[in-house]
């Protein structure tokens, strides 16, 4: 039954091909490369976000002097977004998996200001590569009809950045289905003037990747991913992350705790008006990750 799952899945991603993209845009958010991140040596923490202890909380990637840039671009929305993601930090339901916590810097351009009241949310599937909600937008294209994941709403978040620009999610490392590469999705919004988010504001979405080689490792190592074995498309086959272009800019920076949990971080500097050079995605609106 798995096997028809993946297969569908593929079929489906064939047919959808790149065509669903960001709402419009009107800034410019750039990502900073890191280049390839080292991969965390040492067992990693399984249980999900319960299994999390206070070691996270002693790893502070933003203290890390700045690197250098290097541009790259939004990635589509993909078909699997849901409306009513909350508000929440621990966006795991209970679902089981090695416990990652998601830290994210909003920044502006040029003099990195942090960006408060800005809005961040983010979706990615279970660890049996599941989407969940009922109200997602391909439905059961996106859930595999597993009544589950239609009646939860784990792995969908949304948080507002505090006066650092800071955002955080306790979540768990995702897992795989047929024809794309572990990802996360992330959606920007902007506040307006008066320093308010709403879903109307301006916004642009993106996704963002593991270390390959800390992905092969898990799923063949790590109770709960082995079973299901590797993925069948890496980060260097994925067709988004391929259009994309420098693949590095789209790479979460990974830490392991000294209990095993995981820290995934990107600072994420906002412009104006920056180009993109991508191949197609929203050109003119330049995106820079770090």
């Amino acid at each position: 039954m798995a096997q028809k799952i993946r297969i569908a899945r593929r079929t489906a991603l064939q047919g959808l091909g790149l065509g669903v993209l960001a709402t419009s845009v009107g800034f410019g958010s750039k990502l900073c490369a890191q280049g390839s991140p080292a991969v965390p040596s040492g067992p990693w923490a399984t249980g999900g976000t319960a299994a999390m202890g206070d070691a996270i909380n002693a790893i502070d990637p933003f203290a890390m002097a700045d690197r250098a840039c290097s541009l790259t671009c939004e990635q589509i929305l993909g078909p699997c977004y849901a409306p009513s993601a909350p508000v929440r930090q621990d966006i795991s339901e209970g679902e089981p998996g090695i416990p990652v916590r998601m830290a994210f810097r909003l920044v502006t351009s040029g003099d990195c200001e942090p960006i408060a009241n800005a809005e961040i949310e983010i979706w990615h599937t279970s660890q049996s590569g599941h989407y969940s909600a009922e109200d997602v937008q391909a439905g059961r294209f996106c859930t595999s009809g597993d009544a589950h994941a239609e009646a939860s709403y784990f792995f969908r978040g949304r948080g507002i950045s505090d006066a650092d620009g800071r955002v955080t999610f306790d979540s768990c490392y995702p897992g795989w289905y047929g024809g794309r590469a572990l990802h996360v999705h992330l959606l920007l919004r902007m506040p307006d003037h008066a320093g308010e988010t709403t879903t109307s504001n301006l916004q642009t979405v993106t996704q963002l990747y593991f270390p390959e080689e800390m992905t092969r490792e898990i799923c063949s190592s790590v109770a709960g991913y082995r079973e299901r074995g590797q993925p069948d498309i890496s980060n260097s086959t994925d067709n988004v992350l391929r259009m994309a272009g420098d693949a590095d800019g789209f790479m979460f920076g990974i830490e392991r705790s000294d209990d095993g949990a995981m820290l995934a971080y990107k600072t994420i500097e906002v412009g104006i008006g920056e180009s993109c050079g991508s191949r197609g995605f929203n050109r003119g609106f330049g995106r820079r990750m770090s």
